[in-house]
């Protein structure tokens, strides 16, 4: 019996194109999805670093991927 598979679609924009580029992951690969939570910004960082949040005790970086991606 194949077992079911679910698949995440993250749209991104490309800047120098029309076209819209989706990156895929496997449900094997995402660990947590967790709700909205206050992102504390970094003073100096990189644009597409939006901050950092915390979880389990430890500091996540929240990143633009669509930023980081495609630049300023």
């Amino acid at each position: 019996q194949p077992s079911e598979v679910r698949i995440f679609l993250l749209p991104l924009t490309l800047a120098d194109s029309e076209k819209n580029v989706f990156c895929l992951f496997s449900q094997n690969q995402v660990v947590e999805i967790i709700g909205r939570r206050p992102v504390q910004h970094i003073p100096f960082s990189p644009a597409y670093l939006k901050g950092v949040v915390s979880y389990q005790g430890a500091l996540l970086p929240v990143a633009n991927l669509d930023e980081l991606c495609n630049g300023p």
